[in-house]
């Protein structure tokens, strides 16, 4: 699949941080958001600030490719949350992929509607939400 990866090197600039909690990248109209390490409250307001901003800026299927992350706590999943609601009221799309077994076991425990959402890799991930 061609990628034409865009990092998010203004959040580092914004924040003052010189590790990046999360990169973005687009595969075609789907806008695809890698949270690194851990998807928890140290990362989650940085994820959200990226995917907010996208979604103000028009981007209406999105996916959450989760390969890179060990980790994910409530905040991280409220930012999920909060981005499938957002999605729904302006009938754009969400997909998950990736993670090992504690990304996977949060994501069961949230409920059907999450579970629903996820894909086992990327390229899976990006032909869902384009369907």
């Amino acid at each position: 699949m061609a990628t034409d990866t865009v990092k998010q090197e203004i959040l580092a600039q914004e924040t003052g941080r010189s590790h990046m909690s999360v990169l973005s990248s687009k595969s075609g109209n789907v806008f695809i958001v890698t949270p690194q390490e851990r998807l928890d409250t140290n990362s989650a307001p940085d994820v959200d600030a990226v995917v907010s901003k996208n979604i103000e800026s028009g981007e209406t299927k999105i996916v959450f490719d989760l390969s890179q992350i060990a980790y994910i706590s409530s905040m991280g999943l409220r930012v999920i949350l909060k981005t499938v609601m957002t999605m729904m009221r302006k009938d754009g799309r969400v997909a998950l992929c990736g993670g090992n077994d504690q990304v996977l076991r949060v994501l069961q425990l949230s409920g059907a509607m999450i579970t629903t959402l996820h894909v086992p890799t990327l390229e899976e991930a990006v032909k869902k939400i384009q369907s």
